[in-house]
């Protein structure tokens, strides 16, 4: 924690993907994270400011001649760290396809066989 006493304000250094729950909780009054990270939090927290740095992209990928779409998603296997995300995104477009959750390093999960396709951020 850093205290800045003339301000009357703390500092926390947390997890960029627990600031969105914290804030969401009303624990903090406001924090900066990735929007990809607040969006697939499902927290209950709103972005006011675009701040302009880190510019990146949500991303399927497979390999050659698997799928060219979501619309040929059904009934495969998705791998992600951004389980919400993907979800959403799957329920929006009226896909039936399963969404397995890893922490990182999804691109070696078509390789392995746990997934044919993978979600991941890609930044620019």
């Amino acid at each position: 924690v850093l205290v800045d006493p003339t301000n009357e304000v703390e500092f926390f250094y947390l997890r960029p993907r627990d600031i969105a729950i914290y804030v969401s909780s009303g624990k903090l009054d406001i924090g900066i994270t990735g929007r990809d990270l607040l969006l697939d939090s499902g927290a209950d927290a709103e972005e006011i400011l675009q701040l302009g740095f880190a510019r990146s992209t949500f991303r399927y990928a497979t390999k050659p001649g698997t799928a060219t779409g979501p619309g040929d998603f059904t009934g495969m296997t998705i791998a992600t760290s951004y389980e919400g995300i993907v979800a959403k995104h799957l329920a929006d477009e009226g896909v039936d396809a399963s969404v397995v959750h890893l922490d990182g390093a999804v691109e070696t999960a078509i390789e392995l066989g746990v997934a044919q396709i993978i979600a991941d951020v890609v930044e620019t």
